[in-house]
């Protein structure tokens, strides 16, 4: 008998406990618990509204579920904040809401995230929603890719998940209940998501075999942890995530890692990179057999008004074809390692600090920075003249051809705008800008690839928030 199905009394007439079975095996849809959330776009929050259901957690973790990944997605977004959190998780039923403190106090090397739990029949769900959208400061973890294995920064910011999902179950006297796990996360939280739960995967293996999967350490130290768990009450849905890991490493963790779903853009840069490394699970491109008038249509329903054409630029700053956003950062890694960062080892003995104090630093200043600064730019001549150019398009060019430098203008505009800075950001700044200089030296090819990504910026900035990509979400057909 499936799932659900009651006993009938025996009947002369068979036909009636049949229909009766068949009907108590269907799942109800107006079970759905209705949810006023929000999505985080790149101009400010946008109103959804979202779907929850216990029976999301009814097949195992390992079966693609596309209503869950929707409803993943906003969770996801609403873990920007503890209110919008704890508001999504409250009316889809959920309880013992916990988000720590880093979304009060964000640090260099801190993660935000919240916890809740539902009973579900004999289990107990323990979801976990990981920020990844307005964290200023995290952003110089994201650039601490360190030396070799693991992305040290996302895997870094993992062990403080994993810590505050083991004191919630000691907290809350879950170490005898039947767990399942709701895990996701957005960008940097999708990353951290990712190794949260191959981390959990590791132990849930374990667990039921005791024995190490593959003879593979933990990367987690579960000395002192008693919880039950299984492989197929782990789900995960990640969106927009960086890579995290070498090839080598995920390749010996393929199988068990196989209920990771990576909701992907594959137009979105931040999925690409760093491109050494690679993700766990299974990547689902949710652009696939969009309709781009249909899309056009769900964006502007979350405000996105236009969604632009990615154009590839000539030596007169006039954008002259078409190309794919995807195409373009394909080849980008070339031209990176023509730039001399030729290998994951020159990035972190030369680059690493200093590119991971700026993007902190200059991404602290707004989510669309560069495209604030230009702006900013259009508007105030005087700001122009500073650097002998009439106009923000001239000024981008002049840029792109290394004959302006990027810390001149970052640090003309802190100055105009009375925003303090020290020495270590300065010193920073010009490292970063030697890295560009070698970038655009004596090529045209090169200027003609930064200047593409100075026009199209915000184009690609579109292409990882969260409207477009809802958008695409609520079209995408398996």
């Amino acid at each position: 008998m499936c799932k659900g199905g009651g006993t009938t009394k025996k009947k002369t007439l068979l036909i009636i406990p049949m229909l009766s079975l068949l009907l108590s095996c269907q799942k109800n849809n107006d079970n759905d618990t209705k949810i006023d959330s929000i999505i985080v776009s790149s101009k400010a929050k946008v109103e959804v509204k979202a779907k929850y259901n216990d029976d999301y957690f009814d097949d195992s973790s390992y079966e693609f579920n596309l209503k869950r990944m929707k409803s993943s997605y906003v969770l996801a977004n609403a873990s920007n904040s503890k209110e919008d959190a704890s508001s999504f998780l409250t009316q889809a039923g959920f309880s013992n809401i916990y988000s720590n403190d880093a979304y009060d106090d964000t640090k260099t090397d801190s993660i935000a995230y919240t916890i809740a739990s539902r009973k579900i029949d004999d289990d107990i769900l323990i979801s976990c929603a990981i920020r990844g959208f307005n964290y200023g400061l995290e952003w110089y973890s994201n650039f601490q890719v360190g030396e070799s294995g693991v992305h040290t920064g996302f895997s870094e910011a993992k062990d403080k998940v994993i810590r505050g999902i083991i004191e919630y179950i000691n907290d809350n006297n879950l170490n005898d209940s039947s767990i399942k796990f709701w895990i996701t996360g957005y960008s940097r939280g999708g990353a951290v998501s990712n190794l949260v739960t191959k981390s959990l995967n590791q132990y849930a293996y374990y667990k039921t075999n005791n024995k190490l999967y593959n003879d593979i350490n933990f990367d987690y130290d579960y000395s002192n942890v008693s919880f039950n768990l299984k492989l197929d009450d782990i789900y995960c849905d990640t969106f927009e995530a960086p890579t995290v890991d070498t090839e080598e490493n995920i390749n010996k963790l393929t199988e068990i890692n196989k209920n990771i779903f990576n909701g992907i853009n594959p137009d979105d840069w931040i999925t690409k990179i760093p491109s050494y490394l690679k993700r766990y699970g299974i990547d689902k491109n949710i652009t696939l057999n969009v309709d781009s008038e249909d899309l056009r249509k769900k964006a502007s329903e979350f405000g996105l008004e236009d969604i632009g054409t990615f154009r590839e630029v000539n030596m007169l700053n006039f954008p002259v074809s078409s190309i794919t956003q995807n195409f373009y950062f394909n080849s980008f890694d070339s031209y990176i390692k023509a730039a001399g960062i030729k290998d994951r080892q020159t990035y972190y003995d030369t680059y690493q600090t200093s590119i991971s104090t700026v993007m902190s630093y200059f991404i602290n200043l707004g989510p669309e920075s560069l495209s604030t600064i230009i702006s900013f730019a259009k508007d105030n001549p005087d700001f122009l003249k500073e650097f002998g150019v009439e106009s923000e398009t001239e000024l981008l060019w002049q840029l792109a051809k290394d004959k302006i430098k990027l810390s001149d203008v970052i640090l003309k505009y802190l100055d105009y705008n009375k925003i303090s800075y020290d020495e270590l950001v300065v010193e920073s700044f010009y490292v970063f800008d030697s890295l560009v200089s070698q970038f655009v030296k004596n090529d045209t090819d090169t200027k003609i690839h930064t200047a593409t990504l100075m026009y199209n910026i915000n184009n690609i900035v579109d292409d990882h928030y969260s409207e477009l990509n809802y958008a695409y979400l609520l079209l995408y057909k398996e």
